[in-house]
């Protein structure tokens, strides 16, 4: 009787030069995937937490005791927004050197761009005169009601995403909430 013949196995080094080149074919898509995912949720809770910020300042704006004053609106807004770096946007101050009122029916220049990483707070028509301790107050300036007889606050976030190729796709991505309150004064 013939000896059992074992089974010569050439092809074991091929299959693993196989998985090899599979992987590294689809390793980046599927990272690239992964972190996509992660951007996806980073901006989608980043727009929730400036949303819920522009709500609450809107909601303080309608407040008769706001007429003249930002200071509450804003104040409220940075605690709102969480970790997120807002200020108040230099279009919305109202600056009586250069004689820009922004109580006008219109804004003059609209909210501002912020930089990466960075947001502003808009509100028109606005009262504010500056942006820190008293000086946020303009008790001689009364808030006016635009044609519509409304309030606007709306805060624009520069959003950056972690993944280079959607940075270098889409660069700084700008997310805006815009909230329109009634004024109640």
């Amino acid at each position: 009787m013939p000896a059992a013949r074992r089974p010569i196995r050439p092809r074991r080094r091929a299959a693993n030069a196989q998985s090899l080149v599979e992987f590294a074919l689809l390793s980046p898509v599927v990272i690239l995937l992964i972190f996509g995912g992660i951007d996806i949720s980073r901006a989608v809770y980043t727009y929730n937490a400036i949303r819920d910020a522009t709500r609450e300042g809107s909601r303080l704006v309608a407040l008769r005791p706001q007429i003249s004053s930002d200071c509450d609106p804003l104040a409220r807004m940075k605690t709102v927004g969480q970790a997120f770096t807002l200020t108040q946007d230099p279009n919305s101050i109202n600056d009586t050197t250069k004689n820009t009122d922004p109580n006008t029916s219109t804004p003059p220049n609209g909210p501002s761009t912020p930089a990466r990483g960075q947001g502003y707070m808009y509100i028109y028509p606005a009262v504010a005169s500056g942006t820190t301790g008293n000086t946020c107050d303009n008790p001689s300036v009364n808030r006016a009601k635009d044609a519509n007889g409304t309030v606007s606050v709306e805060i624009s976030y520069s959003f950056t995403p972690i993944t280079p190729m959607i940075t270098g796709i889409f660069g700084n991505i700008v997310l805006h909430s815009t909230s329109v309150v009634a004024a109640g004064y």
